[in-house]
C-alpha cells in the first residue's frame, strides 16, 4: 500500500497523485500498487465478477 503517511512510500504517492487529468483519484487515500506480473490474473478476477445480460445486448445488424 502506497500512502502519504508512510515515509517509505510518500514520494511515490506524490508522483501518482501528481498526474494530470484524468486524476487517478479525487480523494487522496492510500493506494494499492501491484506488480505488472499479476495484471492478467487481476483483470480476470475482476471481469469474472460480472455477468452478461442478453436482453441488454444490441441485435446483430
Amino acid at each position: 500500500t502506497v500512502s502519504k503517511a508512510k515515509p517509505d512510500s510518500e514520494e511515490f504517492f506524490k508522483i501518482i497523485m501528481g498526474f494530470p487529468n484524468p486524476k487517478p483519484r479525487n480523494i487522496q487515500k492510500d493506494v494499492k500498487v501491484f506488480p505488472w506480473k499479476v495484471l492478467e490474473s487481476a483483470i480476470q478476477k475482476i471481469i469474472g465478477k460480472y455477468i452478461v445480460n442478453p436482453s441488454t445486448l444490441a441485435p446483430p445488424p
